[in-house]
């Protein structure tokens, strides 16, 4: 689960979208479906991201054995990062996602897999986030191709009486989601 969600598809609604540099939880459940106990130092969690470690805080009844049907519960934490930026070496990114089931435009997903292993089997589920969408504009208005906040400084354009007036503007889109 990624706070909270399982979030296997990264383009399904309810994948979690946490803005860059929000804290992300990680939380594997793991559940013993075979028949063959297991014991807890044989109970291997594992993230495909380096720097994810999953650590065991829950479920065991105290006697170190993972028995069949039992439910044991890993956690890691981490920091969500930018995903409109290049991403770290070992990080996982998936393009054209986080379209909340085909209603909002693509952006980039993080995805990563948690394993476990336990001797003679092993499992794995991916789980995804995207960041919020944070729409963000700016707009420089130009006065005959200078930024003319200020009509009493230096560099203001001095338009004569019926001259020409041309009046451009600059926006530009300095948030994280196509408008």
């Amino acid at each position: 689960y990624t706070n909270g969600y399982d979030a296997n598809d990264p383009n399904a609604a309810g994948v979690p979208s946490i803005l860059a540099g929000g804290v992300v939880t990680w939380t594997y459940k793991v559940t013993n479906t075979g028949n063959i106990a297991v014991a807890k130092a044989n109970v291997v969690v594992t993230d495909n991201v380096t720097g994810v470690t999953p650590v065991y805080y829950s479920g065991d009844n105290g006697d170190g054995i993972f028995k069949p049907g039992e439910v044991w519960w890993f956690r890691a934490t981490g920091t969500a990062l930018n995903l409109t930026l290049p991403p770290p070496a070992g990080t996982h990114l998936v393009a054209n996602s986080c379209t909340a089931g085909g209603v909002q435009p693509p952006r980039t997903a993080y995805t990563n897999i948690g394993t476990v292993t336990i001797p003679g089997a092993s499992a794995s589920d991916p789980s995804s986030y995207c960041n919020s969408s944070a729409p963000k504009v700016t707009i420089v208005k130009y006065t005959n191709g200078v930024d003319a906040n200020d009509p009493n400084a230096a560099g203001v354009p001095n338009i004569a009486v019926g001259g020409v007036v041309t009046w451009t503007y600059k926006v530009t889109n300095t948030g994280n989601t196509s408008v």
